[in-house]
């Protein structure tokens, strides 16, 4: 199998919203950044994420729900997604 080197459109598309995502993330508030990495990325519920946080099960909740938003405002603001 021959590499040119290049990507495939579909994964070049991948990049970029990948991209685009970790620069979208780094902007959030710090708790809904920390909320949103360990919801998504470390796969923790809202409890586990409340014990570590030492906050509310409904703050997690909101700032999980607020950093969706502001993370597909992001996303369409940079044309991705």
């Amino acid at each position: 199998m021959e590499s040119s080197g290049e990507l495939h459109p579909v994964d070049e598309e991948n990049a970029k919203m990948n991209t685009a995502l970790k620069e979208c993330i780094a902007k959030l508030k710090k708790e809904q950044k920390e909320c949103i990495e360990l919801f998504y990325f470390k796969e923790k519920s809202y409890q586990e994420i409340a014990l570590s946080l030492r906050m509310d099960e409904k703050k997690v909740k909101s700032y999980l729900q607020n950093g969706k938003r502001n993370l597909k405002i992001c996303l369409e603001k940079n044309h991705v997604g």
